[in-house]
């Protein structure tokens, strides 16, 4: 019924909204007929004066002494002859429409006298005078006597234009007055506003008829039309409903002023709450102090339009629960804040995972940094992501996130121990393990970074994710310059004693506790024949 109700109420509102426009189109029409109508009045009072001026002239010049059947005092002569054309002109011509028509009156003894119109069928025939409320006083101040014969009044005070006013009759009219001049008269063509308005007030009903009638019909046309997406939004909000209710985060929509409109059970378990308790209440008075000078601190930014995203440690008791917090503001059409979404999921469990994580991680730094060898981590990429200052110092590079290589390969020189072969590409355990090849230690002299040759051993091994595809590549290196050295030291003595016991010419011989020779030089030999 409510659907019903409002698709009613939106009818009577297209109805009324349907008529205020015709009305305003009638209105608009009806201006613009209005103003054909004066100019037409103009025209015509224009041309009936010129004509009239010009038969006047014409009967000075041919009529001074003309006698007709008038015994008006003012009808005589030449005036009487023009007075006769006019009248059978008027005689003839049906009017203006209904009630327009053309009117001919004069001043006498400070009187209006109307004495030839066009429609004798009309009141005060003519050569009636005006009744006394509309005697003219004055030829200067026509303007401000009663509104009676107004139009009339201005054409014999000698203006010419056009006026809404009453005429003789007391009708209000649409007139167009002139003065004929030479004759002392004055000329009106007039027609009642009744008449000018009436066929805009039938097209205006007319079409407000029409027009209710299609709003009628187009509404209940919208209401078959929209049945269907009524339904269709009835089930998409059962189904906002279902979802609400079955999501694993808790949701709360606030408006402008932090009032919860909307709360789902998940929120509710969240913050100790009841559903019915918070809605439409403030969200400042069921949120723990702090949180809430959280949401003070970020208002100007998410009234801005900003989203927040962010932690939050709850504390209920002797529990606390760790939040990730997403919200959202929400606007108007006009794009006005109007409020925002907040989602709340309970990542506990998580943040406690991420701090074990964080936990190992500085032990393995801290492993690392303590280490005598040198470690690095490098990804499929040949970017280095990982490495400890042994590792810096070995090879005398500071910054080894800003080496890669695959594209500076070139750059580190070595060679190996044994043979004195320079290390090509392949040749680097870096490189072998990347291919997932396990790398054996290796003694190898190089040129560190600093300037420094040292000789350190290198190994290698590929780190494989749980498909068994290389993702890492760990290369450690042990510095075994100073080993090394002492090494060559004691073969240089050894290739020493070794020259003088072959070159001494007595015999010696070195025997073990079983009496077997463990060495012997030439002489002894000779001596021993052995």
């Amino acid at each position: 019924m409510s659907e019903i109700r409002r698709l009613i109420q939106w009818g009577l509102v297209l109805t009324l909204l349907t008529l205020l426009a015709i009305v305003i189109g009638a209105f608009l029409l009806y201006q613009e007929g209005f103003q054909a109508e004066r100019r037409a009045l103009e025209d015509t009072v224009t041309t009936q004066a010129a004509l009239i001026e010009a038969v006047a002239a014409f009967d000075r010049m041919t009529s001074p002494e003309w006698h007709g059947d008038d015994t008006r005092p003012f009808a005589h002569g030449a005036s009487a002859a023009t007075l006769s054309q006019v009248e059978a002109a008027f005689a003839a011509s049906p009017g203006l429409g209904e009630t327009g028509e053309l009117v001919v009156g004069r001043e006498e003894d400070g009187e209006i006298v109307i004495f030839l119109h066009q429609r004798p069928e009309m009141e005060a025939p003519p050569g009636s005078r005006i009744s006394e409320s509309v005697r003219r006083q004055h030829a200067h101040d026509v303007n401000e006597s009663s509104t009676a014969a107004e139009p009339m009044r201005r054409a014999l005070a000698g203006q010419s234009g056009t006026v809404i006013a009453e005429d003789y009759l007391h009708k209000t009219v649409l007139a167009a007055y002139q003065p004929l001049e030479s004759l002392g008269w004055g000329l009106v063509a007039k027609k009642d506003l009744a008449e000018i308005r009436a066929p805009f007030i039938r097209s205006a009903a007319v079409a407000a008829v029409i027009g209710g009638v299609l709003v009628l019909l187009g509404g209940l046309l919208f209401r078959r039309a929209t049945d269907p997406l009524i339904s269709r939004l009835r089930r998409s909000e059962a189904h906002y409903a279902q979802l609400l209710e079955q999501a694993g985060e808790a949701v709360i929509v606030l408006d402008a002023h932090d009032r919860i409109l909307i709360v789902n059970s998940k929120a509710a378990e969240i913050f100790g709450v009841s559903r019915d308790e918070v809605i439409g209440q403030s969200a400042r008075d069921f949120i723990p102090g702090d949180f809430n000078r959280r949401i003070e601190e970020v208002r100007a930014a998410r009234e801005a339009g900003q989203a927040e995203r962010y932690e939050y440690t709850l504390r209920r008791g002797d529990e606390s629960l760790r939040l990730r917090i997403s919200a959202s503001p929400l606007f108007g059409p006009r794009g006005e804040y109007e409020g925002r979404m907040a989602l709340a999921a309970d990542i506990t469990t998580e943040y406690r995972e991420r701090q074990a994580h964080e936990r190992e991680r500085r032990l393995l730094r801290t492993v690392l940094d303590t280490l005598p060898v040198g470690v690095w981590v490098l990804d499929t990429q040949g970017r280095f992501v990982l490495h400890n200052p042994a590792g810096k110092r070995i090879w005398g590079v500071d910054d080894w996130s800003q080496l890669d290589i695959n594209e500076q390969l070139k750059s580190f020189r070595g060679w190996d121990l044994e043979t004195g072969r320079p290390l090509v590409g392949e040749d680097w355990g870096a490189v072998r393990a990347l291919r997932g090849e396990d790398v054996e230690p290796r003694a190898i002299e190089i040129a560190a970074f600093d300037g420094q040759r040292r000789v350190i051993l290198q190994s290698a091994v590929p780190l494989r994710d749980e498909d068994g595809v290389v993702s890492r590549a760990v290369v450690v290196v042990q510095d075994i310059t100073d080993a090394h050295a002492r090494q060559e030291d004691l073969n240089r003595e050894r290739r020493l004693l070794a020259s003088i016991l072959e070159h001494l010419p007595v015999g010696v011989g070195v025997m073990d506790r079983e009496g077997r020779w463990q060495r012997t030089n030439p002489e002894l030999e000779r001596i021993w024949e052995l």
